[in-house]
């Protein structure tokens, strides 16, 4: 496998959830702390909370970005998708970045959107797949509920 794999895609929508939420409450604070800074721009104790938050922004954003990243490549293993070849340890791709608070690799914009489009049209071409064999399907089951009426009818006809 070209990257390891997390245990359930259930854990990933999680914490991809809480990890929205708590850069939404981030930006939010950012916010009322950026203002409370520009009112009053000699305090250092708003000065040191707002460089915290863009601290905490950033991992934030590093974390939503790991959490899709994953996610993306289990959707590509899923479909039996090649991914983008990691480049040697310690060097970035333009698909790939090491990430600055976790150091694990990442997919870059242009890695997701590699990805993505991959996964799409895969996808795409089993839903066709399956959407074409559906006529058919519905043809078949008709014709068969056809058959047991005219057999059912037949045998009642016969016991009279």
């Amino acid at each position: 496998m070209w990257y390891r794999l997390s245990d359930s895609a259930n854990w990933l929508g999680f914490n991809g959830a809480a990890a929205h939420l708590q850069l939404k409450a981030l930006k939010g604070d950012t916010g009322a702390t950026g203002d409370r800074a520009r009112k009053e721009p000699n305090n250092p104790a708003h000065r040191k909370r707002l460089d915290q938050l863009a601290l905490d922004t950033g991992y934030q954003f590093e974390r939503l970005r790991n959490f899709k990243s994953v996610d993306l490549i289990e959707r590509a293993a899923r479909l039996y998708i090649e991914g983008p070849a990691l480049p040697p340890e310690g060097e970035e791709s333009e698909f790939w970045a090491v990430g600055e608070f976790f150091r694990a690799r990442v997919l870059t914009d242009k890695g997701m959107e590699h990805v993505r489009s991959r996964v799409y049209a895969r996808e795409r071409e089993e839903r066709e797949a399956l959407i074409a064999w559906a006529p058919a399907v519905t043809g078949l089951v008709t014709a068969l509920a056809g058959l047991i009426g005219v057999a059912i009818g037949f045998v009642s006809l016969m016991k009279r």
